[in-house]
Order: structure tokens, then sequence, then C-alpha cells
């Protein structure tokens, strides 16, 4: 299935283009569901609120994997790097550009469950704080690729290594990196293995007691 590109163009009409916010819930998940190699991450799902990633950008696809879910400013993230990470493409809206940042992001924000934004322009607190209420009120999340103050959840993302490998006659190169999310007083991380393939799981580590 194809991606949705919207232009700047597209983005000046009242609203993107109706789309249905049904997520699959499982279990005790009730947030946003993430890729399965992330959960230990994110126990309750994404929450309706802000996060910022550092690191690997394709990483943060991985939290794009349910209900509809967008990109914004980072024309890279598309192809063998959607499909490494599971993202349905058919539900998935593109948006290259970054020009008109925030009144791109806050339209998105009524449509889609989880938007995925490169790091803003300078922005006043009062506008931070409304695109926080907004989140609430939509149940949305926002991933942020870049440094954003108003975050309280932080990923980072750290390379651990390179090495190649050698299976039924496939010659890969596997990057290892270590994901950690640090919110409050505690932190979590998982170890994972990426090649041409998709992503594998190495361990994951939880530090400083449940999450709240």
């Amino acid at each position: 299935m194809a991606i949705t590109e919207l232009s700047d163009n597209e983005l000046l009409v009242p609203h993107v283009p109706a789309l249905r916010r049904d997520l699959m819930l499982e279990g005790d998940v009730t947030g946003h569901p993430v890729h399965p190699l992330l959960r230990p991450l994110f126990p309750g799902g994404l929450r309706s609120e802000a996060y910022s990633l550092d690191g690997a950008s394709d990483v943060g696809l991985g939290l794009l994997v349910n209900g509809w879910c967008g990109v914004v400013g980072m024309p890279e993230l598309r192809g063998a790097q959607v499909r490494r990470w599971g993202v349905d493409a058919s539900r998935l809206v593109m948006v290259s550009s970054s020009r008109g940042w925030l009144a791109t992001v806050a339209a998105l924000v009524e449509e889609l469950d989880v938007i995925y934004a490169c790091a803003p322009p300078a922005m006043s607190l009062e506008a931070s704080r409304r695109l926080a209420t907004r989140l609430r009120a939509r149940q949305s999340t926002l991933v942020i690729c870049g440094e954003w103050s108003s975050a309280v959840t932080h990923i980072d993302v750290r390379t651990i290594g390179w090495r190649k490998s050698q299976q039924a006659g496939h010659s890969s190169t596997i990057h290892e990196v270590e994901v950690s999310v640090t919110r409050h007083h505690w932190s979590r991380s998982v170890v994972l293995a990426r090649d041409d393939r998709g992503v594998h799981g190495i361990s994951s580590e939880l530090v400083g007691g449940i999450p709240s």
C-alpha cells in the first residue's frame, strides 16, 4: 500500500482528510501500542503527550505501528526503513517539508494517533503549552526527533557497534543499538540488532522501579 503524502497546500485546508482513529489495544495497554521489540520501554503504550528522541531517527518508526500516524520534516524515512519496522504504509501520512511546523503538527494532531516530527524552530512557552493541551484533548502522541524541553519522557538511541553476519549464504551488516527511555526517576533500555531484513531484539533492562 502507498504512503499518503500531503503537501503544504493541502495542509492549508480546514482539516487534513478525515481518518479513522481505531487503535487495537491489547492486554493492559492503555496508550498507543508500539513495535513489539519496544514494548518493554512503553509497557502501557504511548501517552497523550510529547516525547523527545535523540539518535538514529528511524527507530522512531517503531512507535508508528498502530492506528493512523504521520511523519513531518523527515523525508529520509521511507521505503526500506518503513518496511523494516513493520509500519503500515497505507496508514502513514508523510509531510516532507518542515515549513509551518506548528500549524502542520497541530493539524495532524486533530486527525492522527501518533505524529513523529523533526525538531521545531524556537517556540514560545505559550505555544508549547497549547500544543500539549491539544495532544491531551485529542489523545494523540507527538514524538520529536531532537531537543524538546517540554518533553517529560526522553528516548535515547546509542550505537553499540557494527558486525558482519553470514547466514544461509546471505551476508549482511548488523547495526546494534541501545534504546533507552527515561521518565522521572526510572529508565528502561533494550538492545536491538538491525539489518536489511528487519529488527531483532537482544536484551532489555529496567532501572528505578515501575514507571508512573
